[in-house]
């Protein structure tokens, strides 16, 4: 029988978060208040989250949800479906967010180009004079 782990994840900026997962082909769904999990058999389970990725967008065996905390978002996640969803792919999408946000928020630098090669991706920014 599987169980949800919470992962610790250093993420905090949640329009980041949202983005980071569209960016890797989810739907994330953003709630004001806190929503149960959905299990493998549908029922419903403790660990809540504030935005939640449905388990049939990557066939998990669960929900995966982010929880609001005070220093930013924990992660809830089957056992089971770690691996599945990729939270290393998670956070690189994050980081690429966050790094894109930051430059279109500023004049200063413009994205030259962006390479991806053996799951790194490569961001090359150009200073603006």
């Amino acid at each position: 029988m599987s169980e949800f782990r919470t992962v610790e994840i250093d993420i905090k900026e949640e329009d980041v978060l949202v983005q980071a997962l569209k960016q890797m082909g989810y739907n994330p769904v953003t709630h004001q208040q806190e929503i149960d999990l959905k299990t493998y058999y549908s029922d419903r389970v403790k660990p809540k989250a504030h935005i939640v990725v449905g388990k049939d967008q990557f066939n998990g065996y669960a929900d995966a949800g982010f929880q609001r905390t005070s220093k930013g978002f924990n992660m809830h996640i089957d056992e089971m479906d770690q691996r599945k969803f990729k939270i290393g792919k998670l956070k690189q999408s994050y980081a690429e967010a966050k790094i894109m946000k930051t430059i279109k928020g500023t004049a200063k630098f413009t994205l030259r180009a962006r390479q991806e090669e053996q799951g790194k991706v490569k961001l090359v920014l150009r200073r603006n004079f």
